[in-house]
């Protein structure tokens, strides 16, 4: 008997221990669940057709841009008394200066020189003021939970739809850094498929002979110019190659024009402008947004940069740490100078294909502009 009581008595402390944890998670720690979906431009927010629509303007989305461009400057732990103009309570007498109120000179300025175009608000937080859980509700719009500040000290990436997923994916001119990275780990491919190798004795000195059997005379730069376009050929290709990945997704698309996406309820207004049910694809829809188009072209110049800079970085604390190896002269350091070489030989290749596009680009843009001012005519 006196066993039971005992079992019944931790059973019941049990109960009360697991009821209480239950109770505590589901009330005061709100359960706050990641969504991964994405808004498009194609999906409308809600049903009907909006108000403030972009009425098919160029780089617009659901609405029509004010500005072209956006500067975001987020300052952490910055108290709205640092940034708040200090005013007296007594008439006819200086306010009390203290060493951290009222400082920032530049925005009480704008506040005064632009009152239309400068606002300051303050904002009411309830602790802990963790920074990831304050940047989610500035970036994605949603309310911050007391749970989220668990997350602070173990979160990568913000999942859900935010401001800056936005951002870096307007536009159809992105190349995502897969893609980039696999382009350059090609042209290591191909220098590597050719029979080539990053060492000395497996130069292919024979190419500085093709085409000229009875040699080169006293000429000394034709036989090194050719010996150096057979080895470092994969690089310079896809260097020049590589602002064609702009206008992959737009080859890839199917030809002719295709309806556009009319948002529910918006069937008359389709019906009166029969002339926005299609839009261009493939090349034509560069002419939409040429500012943009020339952006990404620099972003994906960068990109590939990058990576390549990564793979001398690679070699060279190889070298470094390798210094006292056996085959440093041999095997290391070759590599370096190769890699290096190659880096050189790429940026050349690629500033040589971003000028190839831009010019092509400005002339299809100049005979577009001709064909405009021909048929208003």
């Amino acid at each position: 008997m006196q066993k039971a009581s005992v079992l019944l008595f931790l059973a019941w402390v049990c109960f009360l221990f697991y009821a209480g944890i239950a109770l505590f998670t589901s009330g005061f720690l709100l359960t706050r669940l990641e969504l991964t979906n994405h808004s498009s431009c194609q999906e409308p927010p809600g049903p009907g057709s909006l108000p403030w629509g972009s009425q098919g303007k160029p780089g617009a989305c659901w609405m029509a841009s004010r500005f072209s461009r956006v500067v975001l400057v987020l300052i952490d732990a910055l108290r709205f008394d640092f940034a708040q103009p200090q005013h007296s309570h007594v008439p006819r007498e200086p306010p009390v200066s203290l060493p951290f109120l009222g400082k920032l000179s530049s925005l009480q300025r704008i506040l005064e020189i632009q009152p239309h175009h400068a606002r300051l608000y303050r904002s009411q937080v309830d602790p802990p003021t963790t920074t990831m859980q304050r940047l989610k509700a500035l970036t994605t719009g949603s309310l911050p939970t007391f749970i989220d500040a668990g997350s602070n000290f173990a979160s990568h990436a913000i999942v859900e739809d935010n401001l800056i997923k936005q951002l870096t994916s307007a536009g159809p001119f992105t190349v995502p850094w897969q893609a980039v990275s696999a382009w350059a780990l090609m042209a290591t491919q191909t220098f590597y498929s050719t029979g080539h190798q990053p060492v000395f004795p497996a130069i292919h000195w024979h190419a500085a002979f093709v085409g000229f059997p009875e040699g080169h005379g006293s000429c000394t730069w034709l036989p090194a110019l050719l010996v150096g376009a057979n080895t470092f050929a994969s690089h310079l290709l896809f260097a020049v190659g590589c602002p064609l990945l702009l206008l992959w997704p737009f080859l890839c698309e199917s030809q002719g024009l295709r309806k556009r996406q009319q948002p529910p309820g918006n069937e008359a207004d389709a019906r009166v402008r029969p002339e926005e049910e299609e839009e261009p694809l493939m090349e034509m829809r560069l002419r939409d947004a040429p500012q943009h188009f020339y952006a990404a072209l620099l972003q994906l110049g960068l990109k590939y940069l990058f990576i390549l800079g990564i793979q001398i970085l690679a070699c060279a604390l190889a070298a470094s740490i390798l210094r006292r190896h056996l085959m440093v002269w041999k095997v290391f350091a070759p590599k370096f100078i190769f890699e290096a070489v190659g880096f050189i030989v790429s940026s050349v290749g690629l500033l040589l294909g971003i000028a190839l596009v831009m010019r092509v680009d400005g002339a299809v843009s100049s005979w577009f502009r001709q064909l405009f001012l021909a048929q208003q005519r």
